[in-house]
């Protein structure tokens, strides 16, 4: 019965009166087929002129009607009541199937996407067969075109003044990608972003080079350089010189900038011990071929040979080095406990311990490591280090145990002494407003112009501030009455305390001098934002 029914439905379907012509019983198909196309005359008729047009004409029409297809196939589902017990079983059996030969993520299952094909596959009559990846390529080609088309209607259409970002970066693989993406406001001031480039770039990294690729992808697109209103990058020479020859007026992402004031004062350059501050590679590299793709100042942007007109005392020259020597051996730690299964699972025994003591208030035991490119990932690491550090420290002691140098061939990590672990904890404190900062500053529903110049303000103010644990609670933020709580009895807390508004300093004075020649447009921009017309920091 289940058999004939499956052959019952297997046919030739009508995509017009929604029917099935033929069945697999039929034997006189070619006669019932004509005796259907006899029914729709004029179908018939439009598909023969369609037919007829040849070039770019019909291929617009093709590429429109595929996107009317794909916007609104979806859109039109039928309810369908759910499939037998077995056939559930056997579904579910073949997706495990699949997640577990192919290598799939677990969370495949919930990707938008696949829950359209599947419905797609329970919508139709009859059998559907996937294409080769040769067919799947060619179909990927004609759509793809059809998006670029209605992507360069759609900006031409509800946009007139537009926002460009670039970038470049370097793979693992040490291949050179840049990338263009753009952003505009409607007329209701909806946000609309678009990727429109992710390009391999060879040869130098130029401005004249990436000014040459902005030119080919603008045009591409149908952008005139006069609607562009601004374009955002980092501050390297490079992108700086090639949005000059264009004549577009080029302004530094604040949150990149952010990322400079805290990078320099927490991390050391590589290879000069504590004198010195982060060395990009990409920098390093840049020597060989007169490139440079992130500030030109980064090299030197802090340590022990400061700029001269940022003030910087001895005393915070001092603690410079010793905060970064901290950051250094926790980054150590953190980095050898993640990179080794076995490290991992010791260190995991005593956090678990740590997390019934503290009853399961700790969340997820997930190792944390910063990546020199990415912003607050050097705040996330040190949060998390504060978060387990009874775990750290009996971690660490178990290496200097006989037990321990005999399991992991004595290797040695340097203990960290509580006060240091109180100075890192009360440096999480202080930098929370730079993450917090970037975090609103990264927004990718709402426009974030408007609201830089407040941010920035929030945090100079911030900075100036002093670190008073004399001031009744009523004046503390949360973070710092549980600091004082919990540290107050160390008998060198004042010093601790010392310590961190001294690191406010140094952090105030990088602050002010990468912003001190911000473009005082971004304070008319803010002023004109209806939502920030009561606000104080203007």
């Amino acid at each position: 019965k289940e058999e004939h029914d499956v052959k019952l439905n297997m046919g030739v379907w009508c995509l017009i009166c929604r029917k099935i012509i033929m069945n697999f019983y039929n034997s006189n198909k070619i006669n019932l087929l004509k005796r259907h196309i006899s029914i729709h005359p004029k179908a018939i008729a439009d598909l023969d002129t369609d037919s007829n047009n040849k070039g770019s004409n019909s291929v617009s029409k093709k590429r429109k009607a595929s996107q009317e297809f794909i916007s609104t196939y979806f859109s039109n589902r039928r309810n369908l009541g759910p499939c037998s017990r077995m056939d559930t079983k056997l579904g579910d059996a073949l997706t495990i199937k699949w997640i577990a030969e192919s290598l799939r993520p677990f969370s495949i299952s919930e990707d938008q996407g696949l829950i359209d094909l599947v419905s797609f596959l329970n919508r139709v009559k009859g059998v559907y067969e996937l294409k080769g990846q040769l067919t799947v390529r060619n179909q990927f080609e004609t759509i793809r075109e059809g998006v670029e088309d209605m992507i360069k209607k759609k900006i031409q259409d509800e946009s007139k003044y537009v926002t460009i970002t670039t970038d470049i970066w370097t793979s693992l693989t040490s291949s050179s990608f840049i990338a263009l993406t753009l952003h505009y406001l409607t007329k209701d001031f909806s946000l609309q972003s678009f990727t429109l480039e992710v390009s391999p770039f060879s040869g130098n990294h130029t401005g004249e080079n990436i000014k040459l690729f902005l030119e080919e992808s603008l045009e591409k697109w149908g952008i005139e350089k006069n609607n562009i209103a601004i374009m955002i990058c980092d501050n390297g020479s490079n992108i700086v010189k090639a949005g000059r020859l264009m004549g577009i007026t080029h302004a530094g992402c604040i949150g990149h900038g952010f990322h400079l004031v805290v990078g320099a004062f927490l991390s050391m350059k590589k290879g000069n011990g504590d004198s010195g501050v982060v060395n990009e590679q990409a920098i390093a590299n840049d020597s060989n071929n007169n490139t440079i793709d992130r500030d030109a100042d980064v090299v030197d942007y802090l340590p022990v040979n400061l700029h001269s007109d940022l003030d910087i005392t001895f005393s915070e020259k001092t603690l410079a080095t010793e905060v970064r020597t901290i950051v250094s051996r926790l980054k150590d730690i953190a980095k050898y406990i993640k990179n080794s299964p076995k490290t991992k699972e010791r260190f995991l025994v005593y956090a678990k311990d740590q997390q019934q003591l503290e009853k399961d208030s700790m969340g997820p035991i997930t190792i944390v490591l910063d990546v020199k490119t990415r912003w607050n990932s050097t705040n996330e690491m040190l949060v998390w280090l504060v978060k387990w550090s009874t775990s750290i420290d009996q971690f660490v002691a178990y290496l200097g145990s006989p037990l321990g140098k005999k399991e992991f061939r004595n290797k040695i990590l340097p203990s960290i002494e509580a006060d240091k672990w109180a100075l890192i904890e009360g440096l999480c404190i202080l930098l929370k407003i730079f993450y917090e900062g970037t975090l609103l500053l990264s927004g990718k529903k709402y426009s974030t112009l408007s609201i830089a110049f407040p941010v920035l303000r929030t945090i100079k103010k911030y900075l100036g501030q002093d670190i008073n644990f004399n001031d009744q609670h009523d004046k503390m933020s949360s973070k710092w009455i549980e600091f004082k709580d919990k540290y107050d009895t160390y008998p060198n807390f004042d010093e601790i305390v010392d310590k961190l508004t001294r690191s406010k300093d140094i952090l105030y004075k990088l602050f002010r001098q990468r912003f001190s020649q911000l473009d005082l447009n971004l304070l008319w921009v803010s002023c004109l934002d209806p939502r920030l017309s009561s606000c104080g920091h203007l």
